[in-house]
């Protein structure tokens, strides 16, 4: 339990490290009640803000996801 903690907060911190920022949508000791914007899963947010930056990504008008949900593909 205290490992997954560690490695929440440790992408949590890489995260708002890459945005420069807070990252409040990214935290995931903030219980959801406090703050019912934040994504669903934390840990997939913050990971997504660390690849969009790694491709050299800054910003963009539309971003359309057509993922397959958990992996499924036709």
């Amino acid at each position: 339990m205290a490992s997954e903690l560690l490695d929440k907060l440790t992408l949590y911190f890489r995260a708002a490290f890459t945005m420069r920022s807070a990252n409040l949508a990214g935290l995931p000791l903030l219980p959801k009640a406090l703050y019912p914007d934040a994504p669903h899963n934390r840990a997939a947010y913050n990971t997504f803000i660390l690849w969009i930056r790694q491709l050299g990504l800054t910003a963009s008008a539309r971003i359309f996801d057509v993922g397959a949900n958990h992996g499924d593909f036709a």
